[in-house]
């Protein structure tokens, strides 16, 4: 049997299943059950706010169950004592999802670069494009025309940069308001320096992140940035004041900005060795609600998420999580009543559920009989367009006998 990538088959099932709400009741739970809870949490959330950014509908954000996701999302963090810079990551979505409710919060901005296609003002001076290629795990070369792909501009050494030309969106350079934001994951405490443009440049020191202008004074610092997970950097310009976001909180501010602005071309790296992903510049300042922190939610939340249970968890917590997180995906889809469910996302939980190969992942030893023999039965479903009514019976049985087991409610 081929070994199955537990982070990637996951989020490729993720993305091949839409989801409709799902609110799990409150009440004292075990520790085992809990990993089974902030799995399930994890995969409501991701799939309700990729909806939510796709309606752009204030009433989806009031109605979907997000509210509600979020709450127990961040419950389940807090219970199992995970990092404070991963579940400090879940009140910025909060605040975020009550302006939802009763605005835009995702507006057309000054100019976007995601760097996944070649592009005349991108020019790469050792950085070169990459992507993390999520795929459902079936193919044997591990390619799958379904899986997600997330490009990234990828820095190897401190002599990798790449230049992104603004100029043809500029009249002139932006100095009395702007904002800047992107995604970066580093592997190295100390940069010299992650971004820059004409008067000013931001640089890693001990993983805090450092903004000096040209003479290298220093301007502000704060906020700790983690090694090899994704973490969004907001720069919001507001006449003299400066302020700096992490993942949606505001972490340090300076009120002697001076005359900082972006020229007609922003550089990355000359010293980053890690990851840069989607560069957002709007000419004005905005609300730091309306910073892109969110997108994609897989950066802010999934990834790290998933890294951190893999690290931390036991085999047998690990299928709890994974247990929940997959099989939630199946009765949010099934209770919402779409018809475009078929026999190989069901298939492919089964498979995984079941996987021998995959060393950081076991049975619990207390599951019972019953639930093993659903699984291989259901493992044995086809990729049909269509499941007939014998074998929706069957997998609705399995679902409700599982989420009795992992205590969801």
């Amino acid at each position: 049997m081929k070994k199955i990538d537990l982070r990637s088959l996951t989020v490729s099932l993720l993305g091949l299943m839409l989801v409709f709400s799902l609110v799990f009741s409150a009440g004292l739970r075990s520790e085992a059950s809990e990993k089974a809870r902030l799995g399930s949490s994890l995969s409501e959330v991701l799939l309700h706010w990729r909806l939510m950014v796709v309606k752009n509908q204030p009433s989806y954000a009031g109605e979907s169950g997000l509210e509600s996701s979020l709450v127990s999302l961040e419950d389940s963090l807090k219970s199992l004592n995970s990092p404070g810079w991963l579940s400090g990551r879940i009140p910025p979505l909060r605040e975020k999802l009550e302006k939802a409710k009763t605005g835009d919060l995702w507006p057309y901005q000054f100019g976007f670069w995601n760097f996944a296609l070649e592009d005349s003002t991108v020019s790469l001076s050792g950085a070169e494009r990459n992507e993390d290629i999520l795929v459902d795990g079936n193919s044997d070369d591990g390619t799958n025309s379904r899986g997600l792909k997330f490009p990234y501009l990828k820095f190897s050494d401190g002599q990798d940069s790449a230049t992104i030309d603004v100029g043809e969106k500029l009249d002139k350079p932006l100095s009395e308001s702007f904002t800047l934001e992107f995604w970066v994951r580093v592997r190295e405490s100390s940069v010299e320096k992650v971004v820059s443009s004409d008067n000013w440049k931001l640089s890693l020191e001990d993983n805090l992140p450092v903004l000096k202008n040209s003479s290298n004074e220093k301007i502000l610092e704060g906020g700790e940035i983690p090694l090899n997970n994704w973490t969004h950097v907001g720069l919001i310009k507001d006449s003299n004041q400066i302020r700096l976001y992490l993942n949606g909180n505001e972490v340090s501010r300076s009120g002697s900005s001076g005359s900082l602005n972006i020229s007609k071309v922003i550089d990355f790296g000359g010293g980053l060795v890690g990851d840069i992903d989607e560069l957002r510049v709007r000419n004005k300042a905005v609300e730091p609600e309306y910073l892109n922190f969110d997108r994609p939610i897989n950066y802010l939340i999934g990834f790290p998420l998933l890294d951190w249970a893999q690290a931390s968890f036991t085999p047998e917590e690990q299928w709890r999580f994974y247990a929940g997180l997959l099989t939630s995906n199946i009765k949010l889809k099934m209770d919402g009543g779409i018809d475009s469910i078929n026999g190989e996302g069901v298939n492919q939980v089964a498979e995984f559920l079941l996987s021998t190969d995959e060393p950081k992942l076991e049975l619990p030893s207390d599951i019972p009989s019953g639930l093993v023999e659903d699984m291989k039965e259901l493992r044995k479903l086809g990729n049909n367009d269509e499941l007939t009514e014998e074998e929706k019976e069957d997998i609705e049985s399995f679902i409700e006998n599982l989420t009795g087991y992992l205590d969801l409610g």
